[in-house]
């Protein structure tokens, strides 16, 4: 849980009507109904839920709901969003800031983030208005990590099911693709399939499409407590994959493919491939280049 959820007195700032917002698929574990009661009265920190008004419209002209449809966005819109870092070189960067004055939609599965660079050809981002971090009934923040499957240790992992990793060379290089091509082919050869994306920023894009493809269960990094994993220790990063690992596991897979986001020089990721534990979690690796000289490289 967040340092928020052990602090005590927050003062509440105002009561904020569910129906009223528009909740985003990050957000999509935690079960809101009826009013949320907002503080302004703590520092926001990764996976803390907040309650913002859109202000300007950028990049981002839709949040993603749960149900994975985009809701369009305009100013003045509620939304529901999960403070979150991002590094993303196709669109931005962007870090939780200190404090809960106005920032950025970074992310449309709904990261709220204080945008530091961007991609040549990406927008302004949509900037939004944070009017509090939602309160839990015991009075602390409400974190994504309160409502995440129950955790399992790297070191405690007990495997039931064969690990197929997938990773690659860069952002956008088809690891997603070639995860969709694993499931499918286990799947028409009569295996039980699950899918889970151990990295990343919280959209649910992904995971539609494992769904798709016949796997089931499919997770990600947000059912394991994270809104994004940029920033995240490796050992944070490998207790979430266990997690999700086990949890597949225990509902009767044969086989689990994990895709790990982005290219093996981000620093989480190419944090996670060179430790030895992230090695024994998994049984084979399949690697996506975008490019001849990446696969290369990448191999």
């Amino acid at each position: 849980m967040s340092p928020n959820s052990l602090a005590t007195a927050l003062r509440p700032a105002r009561s904020v009507d569910v129906d009223q917002m528009i909740t985003s698929f990050t957000t999509r574990r935690v079960p809101l109904t009826g009013h949320v009661t907002v503080t302004t009265d703590a520092e926001p920190m990764p996976g803390d839920l907040v309650v913002a008004q859109v202000v300007t419209i950028g990049h981002h002209v839709a949040l993603e709901r749960p149900d994975g449809r985009k809701q369009q966005l305009y100013p003045g819109s509620l939304i529901l969003l999960a403070y979150g870092n991002r590094y993303a070189p196709d669109q931005f960067e962007a870090v939780v800031p200190q404090d809960l004055a106005r920032c950025h939609l970074a992310a449309a599965g709904g990261i709220a983030g204080l945008v530091l660079g961007a991609h040549d050809t990406a927008k302004a981002p949509t900037v939004i208005d944070p009017l509090g971090l939602v309160l839990g009934a015991d009075g602390s923040v409400v974190n994504l990590r309160r409502f995440a499957l129950d955790p399992v240790p790297y070191q405690r992992l007990v495997r039931r099911a064969g690990v197929i990793a997938v990773v690659g060379s860069s952002m956008n290089a088809g690891k997603t693709e070639s995860a969709v091509r694993l499931v499918r082919r286990f799947v028409a050869s009569g295996l039980r399939v699950g899918a889970a994306k151990i990295t990343g920023t919280g959209a649910g894009n992904d995971l539609w499409r494992l769904t798709d493809a016949g796997a089931a269960p499919v997770l990600d990094f947000t059912d394991a407590g994270f809104a994004t994993t940029s920033g995240a220790s490796t050992e944070a990063l490998l207790d979430g994959a266990s997690t999700l690992i086990a949890h597949a596991g225990d509902v009767g897979c044969d086989v689990v493919v994990i895709e790990v986001a982005d290219g093996v020089l981000q620093p989480e990721t190419s944090a996670l491939l060179a430790d030895p534990a992230f090695s024994g979690l998994v049984d084979a690796m399949v690697f996506a280049g975008s490019d001849a000289l990446g696969s290369v490289a990448g191999v």
